[in-house]
């Protein structure tokens, strides 16, 4: 019998525990960076004209911050947002999706912000203006 009550008075410790633990340490759970944000980068070289996306459902509301950066300064790499289903560029240019934000400056990096919704896809558009083919890296921070 002594042995069955040190258990129990044990176990209300270990719960007790892990209570604590997790008041101290609420940012577990998918947070690989600690600061609450998630993070999504991609790739691609790009022929002069050629756009390439980044698709992705936001898991939270908040802010979305892009970064789109590339190689050669002399190329012009223009961006658009879309909000919901957009199944090719040809569409967006067309006024066929649904732009939320765009940057079409000739700075490098390109950079821009905007809004999500919990449960809504997006995707971010690089479009390689030119006039050279060059490798276009999408990096998007969602807070």
């Amino acid at each position: 019998m002594m042995k069955n009550d040190a258990v129990r008075r044990s176990r209300g410790w270990a719960v007790a525990l892990a209570v604590a633990l997790a008041i101290l340490h609420p940012a577990c759970g998918g947070d690989n960076n600690g600061n609450g944000s998630e993070t999504f980068t991609d790739s691609e070289t790009l022929s002069v004209l050629e756009p390439f996306g980044l698709v992705f459902t936001a898991q939270r509301n908040g802010v979305v911050e892009v970064d789109v950066n590339w190689n050669d300064s002399d190329n012009d790499i223009d961006v658009f947002v879309t909000r919901g289903t957009c199944a090719n560029f040809d569409i967006l240019l067309d006024g066929g999706c649904n732009v939320i934000a765009s940057s079409d400056s000739t700075a490098k990096p390109e950079r821009l912000n905007f809004n999500i919704t919990s449960g809504t896809i997006y995707t971010v558009w690089a479009w390689n203006i030119g006039p050279g083919t060059d490798t276009v890296t999408i990096r998007l921070v969602a807070r």
